[in-house]
């Protein structure tokens, strides 16, 4: 989920957390979820394995478009999860495969796998946003 629907998730279900790791602990426990991720756009996400919580931060490129990072964001971590990579991995490539897109003329560029890891792999990560709490 975004970050905007975490707080509304929190408000609605009265979770009432103050900070993201409680937030994605709660919301694991509460609906027997084994993994949970948080995108926050350009500062990065935050995932929780049960076991593990963490942040992935951002990276640095020129921004184009942002319409459909989350939606790239989202494939990369499901593709890197259906590899068998762990969470904090998977997280950290979706959250290349975010920025890739927004860098990105089309919200259809025309990427071959081999172009992909090429551009992810010349990402710099940018100074962490903040955290909740």
């Amino acid at each position: 989920m975004n970050w905007e629907e975490a707080v509304l998730t929190n408000n609605l279900f009265g979770i009432r957390c103050s900070s993201a790791d409680k937030f994605m602990s709660n919301i694991a426990e509460k609906f027997l979820i084994d993994e949970v991720v948080v995108t926050d756009g350009d500062n990065g996400a935050y995932y929780c394995d049960g076991h593990e919580t963490g942040y992935s931060i951002a990276f640095v490129i020129d921004l184009v478009d942002p319409v459909g990072a989350g939606d790239a964001l989202s494939a990369g971590l499901l593709h890197e999860l259906a590899m068998g990579e762990p969470l904090n991995e998977a997280c950290e490539f979706a959250c290349r495969m975010g920025a890739m897109i927004c860098s990105a003329v089309s919200t259809f560029p025309q990427y071959k796998a081999d172009q992909l890891y090429e551009f992810v792999d010349k990402l710099s990560p940018r100074e962490k946003g903040f955290r909740i709490g």
